[in-house]
């Protein structure tokens, strides 16, 4: 699970913090946020691309994100100081 500022950020701003984040970890080719709109609310996950699959284990075990082909699922959670729930989907 990742942390981060999933309320107040934009899509494209959320990209660049996952982004940043996982590069800790290796290089980041591609990075996709999505959400789970099966149930009632918001539930942010990050499909995040590494060049190699050592970096994408590295990345997987970092934040307890699952391998699904080529990318790592990491689940977004709202940072310490937000609100702990997360809002409806638009």
């Amino acid at each position: 699970m990742l942390r981060v500022d999933v309320q107040n950020l934009s899509e494209k701003q959320l990209r660049k913090t996952v982004e940043s984040t996982c590069a800790r970890y290796g290089k980041v080719t591609q990075v996709e946020v999505c959400y789970d709109r099966l149930s009632e609310f918001a539930r942010p996950f990050a499909l995040v691309y590494m060049e190699t699959v050592a970096e994408s284990c590295k990345l997987a075990a970092a934040f307890g994100g699952r391998i699904v082909g080529p990318s790592v699922l990491i689940p977004l959670r709202p940072s310490r100081g937000e609100p702990g729930g997360l809002s409806r989907i638009r």
